[in-house]
Formats: structure tokens, C-alpha cells, sequence
């Protein structure tokens, strides 16, 4: 991502940061292609590890708006 990146909504300066997710532990969001359709006999999904790619979460100091970016 850029070093400076600007909201499309107001033009102020963005800041990188992440949502957390809450499991065992307390993990950055990532994404996974596909739909959650399979889980596992404990009734997790089935996700491929290699797949999965962090999210980051840009929130904008001015006005709040959030833009999540999952680039490898």
C-alpha cells in the first residue's frame, strides 16, 4: 500500500492498523477464498492455511471510514 494513503471520502491521511479476531487466541482478520461451507467434525470451518491472506484495515482520522485491503 502507499506510504500515504488518502480517503475517498474526505481526503484526510489513512492509518494502517487490523481488526482482531477472537478465537483461542486473539489473531489479525485474514481472508479465504471460497464460501464457509465446510466445517469440521468439532464444527470449525475447514480452511486452507496456505490460502489465507492478512487483512489490513485502513481507518481514516478524519472522518472514521474503514477500507480493508488483503494483499500478498
Amino acid at each position: 500500500m502507499p506510504a500515504e494513503l488518502r480517503c475517498p471520502e474526505c481526503s484526510s491521511e489513512m492509518e494502517a492498523g487490523f481488526i482482531p479476531d477472537h478465537h483461542v487466541q486473539i489473531n489479525p482478520s485474514c481472508w479465504h477464498p471460497g464460501t464457509p461451507s465446510q466445517r469440521t467434525r468439532l464444527g470449525n470451518l475447514k480452511l486452507d492455511p496456505a490460502l489465507m491472506i492478512s487483512i489490513t484495515t485502513y481507518r481514516c482520522t478524519r472522518c472514521g471510514l474503514l477500507r480493508q485491503y488483503a494483499r500478498k
